[in-house]
């Protein structure tokens, strides 16, 4: 049987994601978000310990769906626990206590959040005016504190994050985007005693601020990933459990409970259907890059990944909603995920080789299989818009380099030799060097890279 676009139907794949709910149509609506933000504020407590909250609407089949966790043994319920009222029994409560009021004495507490940023674009500034970083981390703190999420988006978190003004999408995220190392300081000072005041994807989104100046504070990192292992990331979106982990290799701030804690969640079926190829790619980055080995998580990333490319027309730059729902943000934008690029399949094929026993595995082949099929199709039929110089020459080369510590996987270079001059076209000459590397290294040397 095939597949849409000729891809082989696989059994494997299909039972994997067989027998769930339906998948949220909308990613969530307000009446969900409003029984989801209650009950993070006000947990149900079961008797024997449970507290019964609500995963995130995107993982919820449009009605709020809840989960339990018991913090004394660290674990988690998706099936109510037996020790659940029973019908007819008063339900209780465990209230998130009234947060400690900051004094909001002084200036910074009288300015919008687009005031505060065009004062910390000019360097300086808030010293002239007597603002204290301090004074800053508190009225940062505050903000997020006192707003609700649907999704970690920039199209909401602009309106609310002053420390970060802003930058020119064609040059990166520079230092000069965020505000000064004693700001982030006296941030983590401020924040780490409060987060359980903060929703768990604002906190997702504040340490996401950290890591693009690359300020490091250990023992903040170490109280985030404390806090959102304690029975929280059943809460989180799909972008903001993928960003924390790729947070915390990106700062090289090792937390091992977290890292096992954000696996276990990803390796849920309802969880892994409901990811995007962004996070598939911050999640192969930093498991990957931080050595952490667990082959079942590996596998069932890949088998996320095929998902999504054995049904993308790679014609178009947004994924389906048929396959992937949108996200619909507080601002009411409503947000298709981005469809796999080639040079996002490059750096999961480089991931899945620096795991070298992942590609052993033959759901790691079949996905590397998946991807080659879905590059030769996009070097056919995507337009040039998601396209960039050299990337079908670098996923290629990357291809043959796995290739070469995993002969199964020489075959899905077949068909790029035949059509060597498409791969090759518009790449410079570095890519083409890669190429002719990752030729050799799977055994096809001599090929003629000119």
């Amino acid at each position: 049987a095939n597949g849409r676009f000729g891809v082989p139907a696989d059994e494997t794949l299909e039972a994997y994601f067989a027998g769930l709910p339906p998948m949220s149509a909308d990613g969530g609506s307000e009446e969900e978000f409003q029984e989801y933000w209650q009950c993070w504020r006000c947990p149900r407590l079961l008797p024997g310990g449970w507290l019964e909250r609500r995963v995130h609407p995107q993982l919820a089949p449009s009605m709020a769906w809840p989960y339990w966790y018991h913090p004394e043994s660290q674990t988690y319920a998706f099936d109510e626990p037996p020790s659940a009222p029973s019908i007819g029994e008063e339900a209780k409560f465990e209230p998130i206590e009234p947060a400690p009021s900051f004094s909001r004495c002084g200036p910074v507490w009288d300015m919008t959040c687009d005031e505060l940023k065009e004062m910390l674009r000019q360097r300086g500034e808030s010293t002239r005016r007597g603002i204290t970083p301090q004074d800053l981390a508190a009225r940062a703190v505050d903000e997020y504190e006192n707003w609700l999420p649907r999704v970690q988006s920039w199209h909401d978190y602009i309106h609310h994050t002053f420390w970060f003004m802003g930058h020119d999408p064609s040059k990166g995220f520079t230092r000069e985007s965020f505000a000064d190392d004693d700001f982030f300081r006296a941030l983590a000072a401020a924040a780490t005693p409060r987060l359980q005041w903060m929703h768990p994807i604002n906190i997702a989104y504040l340490a996401w601020t950290f890591s693009r100046p690359n300020v490091v504070v250990p023992e903040f990192m170490k109280a985030v990933g404390d806090h959102l292992s304690d029975g929280l990331l059943p809460m989180l979106d799909r972008c903001a459990l993928c960003t924390m982990i790729w947070v915390y290799w990106k700062l090289r701030a090792p937390h091992p409970r977290f890292f096992r804690a954000v696996a276990e969640e990803l390796k849920r079926p309802v969880r892994m259907r409901s990811l995007a190829p962004r996070n598939f790619q911050n999640s192969m980055i930093a498991f990957s890059r931080s050595g952490y080995e667990d082959p079942e998580l590996i596998d069932r990333l890949a088998m996320g990944i095929r998902r999504l490319i054995d049904a993308h027309d790679p014609r178009r730059s947004k994924t389906a909603t048929s396959v992937l729902f949108s996200y619909t943000c507080r601002s009411e934008d409503e947000v298709p995920a981005d469809a796999f690029r080639i040079n996002s399949l490059t750096v999961i094929m480089r991931a899945f080789a620096d795991l070298r026993a992942s590609v052993s595995s033959t759901h790691v082949q079949r996905c590397v299989g998946s991807m080659a099929d879905y590059v030769k199709r996009s070097i056919e039929r995507s337009p040039p818009m998601m396209r960039e110089a050299g990337d079908a020459a670098q996923f290629v080369a990357a291809l043959g380099q796995a290739a070469g510590a995993c002969r199964p996987l020489k075959e899905c270079m077949g068909p790029f030799i035949s059509m060597l001059p498409d791969v090759l076209q518009g790449a410079p000459r570095n890519s083409a060097r890669a190429l002719q590397q990752g030729f050799f290294a799977c055994g096809l040397d001599g090929m003629d890279m000119t």
